[in-house]
C-alpha cells in the first residue's frame, strides 16, 4: 500500500525505470497522507482527508487510472465506492466538531469551513486526466481542456505539459504542447489499429497494440502489419489474452535507446 510506512515492494521495484515510477507514486501518496502516521494527524486535517477519500472514490479518481493500468484486478465497482465512501464518512461522525473559523473579512456572524484551496494541480493528477480522455474518447485532450478541467490558465496548462514532457511522461510534438504519445496511446493515425468498446484506437507500435486492451481492461481486434514484409497480421484479445496466431514482436532499437527518437522508435 503506497499510503503507509510499511508498503510491501513488488518484485518490479528492483527493476528500472519502473522502479522510478513506483518509488515517485508511493512518495506521492504518502505525502497526500500516510496512515501510519494517522495518529498524529489533527481532527481537522483527518476529518479534512476522510472527505477527499470519498469525493475522489465517488469520482473514480482512486485508485488512479496509472495504478489500475498496471492492476487491473484493483478496478473498483460501484459498490466498492459506497463502501469507501461509508467508511470514510464513519470516521469523520467519531472525529469531534472542528471549531468555526471566521470569514476573512472579519465579520462575526459569518462561519465557514473550508478546504485549502490549491493554486495549480499536481502534475500526475494531469497526467491521469490525460489517460482518462484517451480510454474514453480515442483522441488526446488539448491544452484547452485542460485548463478548462484544473481551473487554471493555459500557461499554467503549458508548463505542466512541459513538464510531463521532460519528465517523459507523455511525448509533445516537438516545439508545440500538443500531445503525440501516451504510451500505449498515439495520439496521430499509425499502422496498429486497436478496435476495442466500440472505437478505433491507435497504438504506438505492436507491443502497445496490446497495451490498449490491458489498460482498457477489454477484449480487442486489432489491424496490424508486419514491419518487414507488409504482411497484415490480424490479432485478437478475449478475456486478456492474445487468441488465434503465433508472431513475435521484434524489438529494433534497444531498451536504453528509445528515448533518442521516440517517434522512430
Amino acid at each position: 500500500m503506497g499510503h503507509t510506512s510499511e508498503t510491501v515492494w513488488p518484485w518490479y521495484s528492483r527493476v528500472s525505470p519502473a522502479s522510478w515510477w513506483l518509488k515517485r507514486h508511493v512518495d506521492k501518496g504518502r505525502a497526500e497522507v500516510n496512515f501510519s502516521e494517522w495518529a498524529t494527524f489533527p481532527d481537522r486535517r483527518k476529518s479534512r482527508k476522510l472527505q477527499e477519500v470519498c469525493e475522489q472514490v465517488e469520482k473514480g479518481e482512486m485508485p488512479p487510472l496509472s495504478y489500475t493500468l498496471v492492476h487491473p484486478d484493483a478496478k473498483v465497482s460501484d459498490a466498492d465506492r459506497r463502501l469507501g465512501c461509508d467508511w470514510a464518512n464513519a470516521g469523520r461522525a467519531k472525529l469531534p466538531p472542528p471549531p468555526p473559523r471566521r470569514s476573512p473579512d472579519g465579520d462575526a456572524a459569518r462561519l465557514w469551513y473550508t478546504r485549502p484551496v490549491t493554486s495549480s494541480p499536481d502534475i500526475w493528477d494531469v497526467r491521469a486526466f490525460v489517460y482518462e480522455r484517451f480510454a474514453e474518447t480515442a483522441r488526446a485532450p488539448t491544452l484547452t481542456d485542460v485548463a478548462a478541467r484544473f481551473s487554471i490558465a493555459t500557461d499554467a496548462a503549458a508548463a505542466i505539459f512541459a513538464e510531463l514532457d521532460r519528465q517523459h511522461a507523455f511525448f509533445l510534438e516537438p516545439g508545440t504542447t500538443t500531445i503525440r504519445i501516451a504510451n500505449p496511446f498515439s495520439a496521430v493515425p499509425t499502422d496498429f489499429v486497436v478496435r476495442a468498446r466500440g472505437r478505433d484506437y491507435y497504438a504506438n507500435c505492436a507491443w502497445d497494440a496490446l497495451g490498449i486492451p490491458a489498460a482498457l481492461d477489454a477484449d480487442a481486434e486489432i489491424a496490424a502489419a508486419c514491419a518487414a514484409t507488409g504482411e497484415p497480421l490480424p490479432l485478437r484479445i478475449e478475456r486478456g489474452r492474445l487468441v488465434g496466431i503465433d508472431a513475435v514482436a521484434h524489438f529494433v532499437v534497444p531498451f536504453d535507446a528509445w528515448y533518442d527518437d521516440m517517434v522512430f522508435t
